[in-house]
């Protein structure tokens, strides 16, 4: 969406360490209210695959930029068409199979999908501030919620059936719905910077 590249790597870091923290708090408040909820995710389960799925690449990735920024530089061109040909692929292999699915999950769940997405995306804008780059940075981040997250605590309870359709629609309509913004945000840093 043309979000700012060093604040939204900070952004990605702090989501990361807070994912840490909050998801046990959360877990545990919905257990005090949901007393037939099981949760057997222990905090150290949380952190290790924050750590390996999130740290461990954007490490290599910051390190890489920092280590040789010329090279990288240079193969951004052909790494962005790649990875404009990897949504593709992508839509054909996984998000046109993925569509049963997420018709299993019903019209409601996905409505709710929907506006929560629309949600994240306009809270995420109105908390950047006047600078164009950050709005974008923090509104993609509040759509771009942690589904792996959610599938590895939904696996360690034993759940992955029941929460897998909302899941995968809110993967599927979540990336739908930023994707209009992503283009509007793109035209208008554009237009600011000209």
């Amino acid at each position: 969406a043309g979000g700012d590249f060093e604040f939204s790597a900070a952004l990605q870091i702090l989501c990361g360490v807070m994912a840490i923290l909050v998801a046990p708090a959360v877990l545990w408040s919905y257990a005090q209210f949901f007393p037939n909820l099981r949760s057997n995710v222990e905090f150290w389960h949380i952190a290790e695959q924050v750590a390996t799925i999130q740290f461990l690449s954007l490490s290599l990735g910051l390190a890489t930029r920092l280590l040789w920024f010329e090279a990288v530089d240079a193969v951004t061109p052909v790494f962005l068409s790649v990875v404009n040909k990897l949504r593709l692929a992508y839509l054909v292999v996984v998000v046109i199979p993925s569509l049963p699915v997420v018709v299993q999950a019903g019209v409601l769940p996905m409505v709710a999908v929907v506006l929560f997405a629309i949600m994240a995306l306009l809270l995420g804008h109105l908390m950047g501030g006047p600078d164009l780059t950050y709005q974008a940075a923090i509104a993609v981040g509040c759509v771009a919620r942690n589904l792996g997250l959610a599938l590895f605590i939904a696996i360690l309870n034993r759940d992955y059936l029941n929460v897998l359709p909302t899941l995968v629609g809110y993967a599927l309509l979540g990336s739908l719905v930023t994707i209009p913004y992503s283009k509007w945000m793109k035209h208008r840093i554009h237009q600011h910077s000209v």
